[in-house]
């Protein structure tokens, strides 16, 4: 049986008619499906479907597709497929049964064959090849608005690579029509807009590149009320000068040619000098021909990635057989966490391993991963891991090499691992980051701006999106900014762009948390202290003592808690605000207006 969520959702039997699925069933097949391999509890399907209101017949609705969906795939001989757990329904598609899969996939091999642009090219246009128009074509639900958006960012992500690939091999002729479409339907869309650009000046047509630079402009300004960014400013100018830089390479690069596969490192990149000072120490003070593993963990929102790919960039004359990168994913909305046997074929992609010379098994990818690093001096970063499970079979033995772990989740599990957890920013390294992008404004109201930061609790990412937001704001003051975070019902959601925001970033760390761990978030975000300990914390929750000592330190393990003393816990304060708000959506109103018992702090 064949899976498609990338146009019409259908469950496509060989050599049979198509069953006949409800709208309802195909939005619930659905949702499972982009996340297969999660367990997905009734209570997450139901907040799927129906959002904040669900009906009364909700649960039973759900039950009731679920066995339909068990009947259609029981017909195909594939019932197994759809498993159940204690904590809800999983379901796990074999290799080759579902189109996003294979869409990942693909692109995950391209990054792999990156060396050769042109092989890269036509793995990502196979992977196009799978979509068949709107994804999510013919189903309605609460969340597919939002998944649908986030399954057409990642097509236009790959248009986009795409291009640029066609572009170094001088294919702009042929490449003009097929970018007009595709920034017909996304006006906005800045970087796809430049590509159009540069292939219509490469094409001798300057007039119409200029022309799409204005349309897109004005279309900025008018929807949005922003100009473009720096890169595209410079694109349009170069363009009206001509400028020879423009031209069409002289050649593509060679697989001969140093591989630096690490992605691109931020230029406002602040701080973390002490951070920086150890991932170096860790590896010049360890012994020659063994492997140094450093392995970053933080809360959602940190800065761990731009912290690993920093200090790779840094350190990367050290290292000249190579800088490999692979996300595992384990934090992708809508995405199931990358198996040791994808990121052993991606990894050893990026060394020039042949595919026909990489094995079906994971053990045996293990194997060749192991003997390609003997020898050689390189640096891996493996981003977003799940935990210390998750990485084991990526790493190596004896090798001169630097592996780069981050996760979420502190990795007490991984032997030899030098262990670097991340805090918040200092005030200071704060003001520097957040004066780096909104420039003078910045320097003109300090008070406001440590007013902002303390707002956003010190946290890089809350940081960077109220800076970007202020910058794109041109009639805002620091204060009016400040004002408007003030407001703890919508501080949340003005930390939010159209990409990226805190609480979304927050949600993914809940949603990997088991039952009992999330409802003790929950309810540690009704209790009015600062902090709290166990005894506390198992009246709150009705549990022995023991138990609820074992949940919090689950939760402070996942960086979903703090410590800052021996048997006190906290919150950061925008993870307090998102506790409360989850609690408020799924807490029943008894839990609501519980009271802390007496003696207990």
């Amino acid at each position: 049986m064949r899976f498609t969520v990338l146009g019409p959702v259908e469950a496509v039997a060989p050599g049979r008619q198509p069953p006949r699925l409800a709208p309802r069933h195909r939005a619930v097949l659905a949702y499972l499906l982009l996340h297969a391999g999660v367990v997905i509890s009734t209570d997450r399907l139901i907040d799927a479907m129906w959002g904040p209101l669900p009906p009364d017949s909700a649960r039973a609705q759900i039950q009731t597709t679920i066995a339909a969906i068990r009947r259609i795939l029981r017909a195909s001989g594939a019932d197994q497929m759809l498993a159940t757990h204690p904590a809800g329904y999983m379901i796990t598609p074999a290799p080759g049964q579902l189109d996003l899969d294979e869409f990942t996939n693909l692109i995950a091999k391209a990054q792999a064959t990156s060396s050769d642009p042109q092989d890269t090219a036509d793995q990502i246009r196979a992977a196009l090849a799978l979509w068949r128009g709107e994804p999510l074509a013919d189903i309605t639900a609460d969340y597919v608005h939002g998944a649908r958006a986030r399954l057409n960012g990642k097509r236009l992500t790959a248009i986009e690579r795409l291009a640029e690939l066609e572009l170094s091999l001088g294919h702009q002729d042929d490449l003009i029509d097929e970018l007009t479409v595709h920034v017909a339907a996304n006006p906005l869309r800045e970087r796809l807009c430049g590509q159009l650009m540069l292939a219509l000046h490469r094409a001798g047509r300057q007039p119409d590149a200029l022309h799409v630079a204005r349309t897109f402009r004005e279309a900025l300004a008018e929807q949005q009320g922003l100009d473009p960014g720096h890169a595209f400013s410079k694109l349009e100018q170069a363009i009206l000068r001509d400028d020879p830089g423009l031209r069409v390479p002289a050649a593509a690069p060679t697989k001969s040619q140093r591989v630096n596969f690490l992605p691109y490192d931020v230029p406002d990149f602040t701080g973390r000098e002490g951070e920086l000072d150890r991932l170096s120490r860790s590896w010049t003070s360890g012994n020659g021909g063994v492997v140094t593993i450093s392995a970053i963990d933080g809360m959602a929102g940190i800065g761990k990635t731009a912290l690993a790919v920093h200090a790779g960039h840094l350190l990367a004359d050290h290292f000249p057989d190579g800088q490999l990168f692979v996300d595992l994913q384990a934090h992708a909305a809508g995405q199931a966490p990358l198996n040791a046997g994808s990121a052993l074929e991606v990894l050893l992609g990026q060394l020039g391993v042949p595919a026909e010379r990489i094995p079906a098994s994971v053990a045996d990818r293990a194997a060749v991963w192991r003997s390609e690093l003997s020898g050689r001096r390189v640096l891996a970063v493996l981003d977003n891991a799940l935990g210390a499970d998750h990485v084991r079979p990526l790493l190596t033995g004896t090798s001169s090499a630097l592996i780069l772990i981050t996760s979420r989740r502190r990795l007490t599990d991984l032997d030899g691992a030098h262990a670097l957890s991340l805090d918040v920013l200092p005030a200071a390294d704060a003001v520097e980051l957040f004066t780096a992008i909104v420039g003078e404004r910045a320097a003109a109201e300090p008070v406001a701006v440590l007013d902002v930061l303390q707002l956003c609790g010190f946290l890089p990412l809350a940081v960077r999106i109220a800076a970007a937001r202020l910058h794109h704001r041109p009639r805002w003051t620091v204060e009016y900014l400040a004002d408007r975070l003030r407001n703890q019902r919508r501080r949340l959601s003005e930390l939010a762009t159209s990409e990226r925001g805190v609480a979304a970033a927050f949600t993914l760390s809940y949603q990997q948390l088991d039952p009992d761990q999330q409802r003790m978030f929950r309810l540690l975000g009704l209790q009015p202290g600062r902090d709290i300990g166990p005894d506390a914390a198992a009246a709150l929750a009705h549990l022995p003592l023991e138990r609820a000592e074992m949940l919090l330190e689950d939760l402070l393990d996942a960086h979903v808690l703090a410590q800052y003393q021996p048997g006190r816990y906290t919150f950061h304060d925008l993870l307090r605000e998102h506790a409360l708000a989850t609690a408020a959506a799924q807490e029943p109103q008894s839990a609501l207006r519980f009271p802390l018992r007496r003696g207990h702090p």
